[in-house]
C-alpha cells in the first residue's frame, strides 16, 4: 500500500498505513535522530545536529486517532470523561487532579465543553510509557512529548511544527498547529487526500 501523503508549505506529511508511521518533515536532510519518546517519537535532525527537520511517530493512527476526534471519544480504555454538562469548576477541578500525578485517577482524560456560542469544544490529555499526549480542539493543536520541561524554548521545523528543547538542548516535546486540519485526512482510512497547496 502507498503511503498518503499531504502538504502545506514547507511541511510534507507522509503515513505509512502498513506500519502505522507518520513523518513530519519539511524537506530538508534528516540524517540524525534523537528520541524525544523511546519507541514512540523521534526528532530528526539536519547535518549539523542542531537544527531539527522532520519527526516520526510510530502507532500514529492508533495513538492520535482518538484525539483528533470525536469529541466524547475515550483516549484509553481507562480515560476519564467530563462532560459538557458538568461546570467549567469541575473541568478545571479534573484537570488539576490529572496533571498531578499523586491524584491522578486514569492515565487519560477527556474534557468536553460548551463555549459562549454553546458549541462544542474539547481538551484530551494523555500519560503513560513516558509519553505525554495533549490536544485542544479550540485551537486545534496537538503537542506529544516527554513530561520534561521544554526550559529553552522551540524551533520551528516548519510553519506550524514546532519542537521544543530542554537545558542540555535534548528534544522534549513537538507541537502540531491545525492538527485535526492536516492529520485526520492522512491518518483516516480513505482514499489518498490530494495535496493542499
Amino acid at each position: 500500500m502507498t503511503d498518503r501523503i499531504s502538504r502545506r508549505g514547507t511541511l510534507n506529511i507522509s503515513y505509512d498505513p502498513q506500519n502505522d508511521v507518520l513523518w513530519m518533515a519539511n524537506g530538508r536532510p534528516a540524517p540524525r535522530g534523537f528520541d524525544i519518546v523511546k519507541n514512540r517519537v523521534i526528532a530528526f535532525f539536519d547535518h549539523d545536529g542542531a537544527t531539527p527537520t522532520a519527526v516520526m511517530v510510530f502507532d500514529a493512527a492508533e495513538l492520535l486517532g482518538p484525539f483528533l476526534g470525536p469529541p466524547e471519544a475515550k483516549v484509553s480504555e481507562s480515560s476519564l470523561v467530563i462532560g459538557a454538562e458538568s461546570s467549567r469548576e469541575k473541568a478545571e477541578i479534573a484537570i488539576e487532579q490529572f496533571l498531578n500525578p499523586e491524584t491522578r485517577e486514569s492515565d487519560s482524560l477527556v474534557v468536553v465543553h460548551k463555549d459562549a456560542k454553546k458549541e462544542t469544544t474539547f481538551e484530551k490529555f494523555l500519560k503513560v510509557d513516558g509519553l505525554d499526549i495533549y490536544y485542544d480542539s479550540d485551537g486545534d493543536t496537538l503537542a506529544l512529548g516527554n513530561g520534561r520541561p521544554a526550559s529553552i524554548g522551540g524551533y520551528d521545523i516548519s510553519e506550524g511544527l514546532i519542537v521544543f528543547f530542554e537545558e542540555d538542548g535534548v528534544p522534549v516535546l513537538i507541537e502540531l498547529f491545525d492538527a485535526a486540519e492536516l492529520l485526520a485526512p492522512v491518518l483516516a482510512d480513505q482514499p489518498h487526500p490530494k495535496p493542499a497547496v
